[in-house]
Parts: structure tokens; sequence; C-alpha cells
């Protein structure tokens, strides 16, 4: 892996070429609210009544000749359609899932010499639409289980090319300019609440109206801003859930701004307020506790401020440079 990313950094330097950006907006319905309610408290499933993002964000890197160096792609949606799948054998498959579907049909639109990324957006409580597990809760409390096995890669086929479709559709209507500003990176820690892991571990959680969330002092949540032009990409490890993704984007001084989660790793969930009141199970299985999530937004928030109005001098002959992500 090591040698990969080395490789990877060394043929990006080597490869920069003059850019051209431009972001456009869809939207696009193969995500779900997974958190519902039963009679035992709140557990995973569907919801359609429930709220969702789904508004898809494409930042669209071109080269001088007009044609897409890259596409990225910006969605509210785990990539977990065949999440806890078994083959009929009892074998468990590799699969890119939704986000490798997706991706793989825009390369093959535009052909080689494009790359698609995936940027996972704020996701914590927003399912695939359909999946090929499907967990329901009895008048036990007991969790059942069904397996669509092999044939839940129909539903990645599906759902990967009604998103890749909007992208495409989007990448196509964005128009693409010169930047006019350096690419800027900001990062930062964040002190917030932290708690214990749930007693038993993640198997053990099941839907209640009962939780014991312990208080664990405070951990550090790192986030990263990045602005490439007048698109800005707001970017933490944890998921968050979907609320915050969107009152952070709405919050955003920039005209264009993505809320992009996992990365440089990932964290587990940072739950709003609102999960921990229902006891959802995005709370439970997180290692940050009750106010992390408005703590890191308000920081995310207040970076992006400082991030649009830092005087930056800018020459005329300035290009911005991209080489495939």
């Amino acid at each position: 892996m090591d040698d990969a990313v080395a490789r990877a950094a060394a043929d990006a330097v080597r490869t920069l070429r003059p850019a051209r950006t431009g972001f456009g907006l869809g939207t696009c319905r193969v995500n779900v609210q997974r958190d519902v309610r039963t009679s035992h408290g709140w557990w995973l499933g569907a919801d359609d009544s429930g709220g969702t993002d789904d508004s898809v964000g494409v930042l669209r890197i071109d080269g001088v000749d007009g044609r897409p160096i890259a596409v990225l792609m910006n969605y509210a949606v785990q990539s977990s359609v065949m999440n806890g799948s078994f083959t009929r054998s009892g074998d468990r498959e590799i699969t890119a899932d939704l986000a490798g579907a997706t991706a793989t049909r825009v390369e093959q639109h535009y052909g080689d010499g494009t790359v698609a990324l995936f940027l996972v957006g704020a996701a914590g409580d927003q399912a695939p639409y359909l999946t090929a597990v499907r967990t329901t809760v009895d008048a036990n409390a007991q969790l059942r289980r069904s397996d669509a096995q092999e044939a839940g890669h129909a539903l990645v086929d599906l759902l990967g090319e009604r998103l890749a479709t909007e992208s495409v559709r989007i990448a196509e209507h964005t128009r693409t300019t010169e930047p006019t500003t350096p690419l800027r990176v900001v990062h930062d820690n964040v002190e917030v609440p932290a708690q214990l892991p749930p007693a038993g571990g993640l198997h053990a959680l099941r839907p209640t109206t009962r939780h014991d969330f312990t208080p664990d002092g405070t951990t550090e949540a790192p986030v990263v801003v990045a602005r490439i032009g007048d698109v800005v990409l707001a970017c933490l490890q944890a998921e968050l859930n979907a609320r915050t993704g969107l009152d952070l984007k709405a919050a955003s001084p920039f005209p264009a701004a993505c809320v992009v989660t996992m990365v440089n790793g990932a964290a587990k969930y940072t739950a709003d307020v609102g999960s921990y009141d229902r006891i959802t199970y995005e709370a439970m299985n997180s290692r940050y506790a009750r106010g992390a999530a408005e703590t890191v937004s308000a920081r995310l928030g207040e970076l992006l401020r400082e991030l649009r109005h830092e005087p930056i001098a800018v020459t005329r002959d300035r290009r911005h440079r991209s080489s495939s992500p």
C-alpha cells in the first residue's frame, strides 16, 4: 500500500497539466433514511418518509482540450448494497458496491483518460434504497435477516446506473473555467466529547428505549477543508447524519459546497443530538458523545468563512494544474 501511494503521488506530480474546473448540482433518489421506529426503539431499516439529502454534487475538472480529467461525485449514501451478504456457498464476495458501480459507469462514458471518484457525503443515516440484506425486528425484539445473496449484484448495477446517469447529466451541463484562486487545503483537529464504545461490542446492539451513554472525557476529531476555485470540500473522518450535512452546506459562504465524510480514514459516526434523544444505531455505535456533531459542524463553518474571506494574491498568469487523481 505504501509503495502504491508513493507511485501514485509521483505519477500525479509528473503528469501535472493546466486544468479548468466547474461544479454542478442535480438530484437522484437512490438513498433512503435508514433510521426507523419500531415498538422496541429505533433501528435500521428504510423509512420512505424520513429525511434524506438527495442532491448530487459534481466537480468536473477538464484539460485544456475540454475533455474531463476527472469527475468527482458527492452524494449522501453508504456504499453498502451488499453489506453483510453471503453467497449460497456461505462465502463473502469482494465488491466495490454502489460507489464502484457508479464510478465505473462514468469512466466508461468518458473513456480512457478520465477518472471518476465517489466522495461519500453526510451518509451516517443514509442507506441505499435497495439492499441485498434486509433486517426486521419481530415482536420479541429479535432481529430477522433475509439475504438476496448473488442476486444483490443486480441491485448494485441498478442503483449505480441511476446515480451514474445523473452524474453524467450534471457533468455534461457544467461549464468549466480556469480558477482564479490557488488550491487551498486547511487541516484542523476539533476537541469534542467522547463516550465509551457499546458494552458487548457492535454486534450486541439492539433496538432499545434505554441506553447508557457513558462519557469518556474528550477526543480529537480531525477535519479538512479544501478549496478548489469557488468549490469547497468540508471533510471529516466520521459520518455525519444528513440533516447536519444539509445545515452545513446551507450555512457555507461558498456558492458550491460539498460535505465529504470518511476522509483520511474512518471513525464511525458523529450523530446529531436528535439521534441521542431517539437512541439510534448511529448514536450507540459511536466513540463521539452527544454534541460532537454540532461542535464539529460549527468549527467547519468557521473554517469555511475564514477561507472565503482570506486575502489571496493572484497573478494574472496563475494557472491551476491537475492530474488524474
